[in-house]
């Protein structure tokens, strides 16, 4: 009984947490298109859609891997309201950075309890 509920539980975990790489790759596009820019309007255009959609991320998490406290949304608020070009693009670099740290730690996480449900298991 135990083997169907951990493995219920594992595959609810991992597709939540599958759920939200998905939508940090779509974050990554937007991302890239923002520092790709050619003139500001462009590059705030995409730094907008790219908060509208990281408070999507943030709100629809059930990922237990989803560290907290990594926090991008001053980033983006900098290249929301920057006044050049270059601050833009480098606040989109900065965003692509902390977004890696996300998903470096939702599949460090993710590998660490699969060991432990493995483990568990064994038992």
């Amino acid at each position: 009984m135990c083997f169907l509920y951990c493995n219920n539980a594992l595959f609810s975990s991992e597709y939540s947490c599958t759920k939200n790489l998905i939508t940090a790759s779509k974050l990554k596009k937007i991302a890239v298109n923002a520092t790709n820019s050619k003139n500001l309007s462009e590059c705030k255009y995409y730094a907008l859609n790219l908060s509208r959609e990281f408070v999507y991320f943030i709100k629809n998490k059930k990922c237990n891997c989803f560290n907290k406290e990594i926090n991008v949304n001053l980033v983006l608020d900098n290249a929301e309201n920057s006044e050049n070009l270059k601050t833009c693009i480098n606040n989109s670099y900065k965003f692509l950075n902390k977004l890696d740290l996300i998903v470096e730690n939702i599949i460090s996480c993710k590998k660490k309890d699969n060991l432990q449900i493995m483990h568990f298991q064994e038992k």
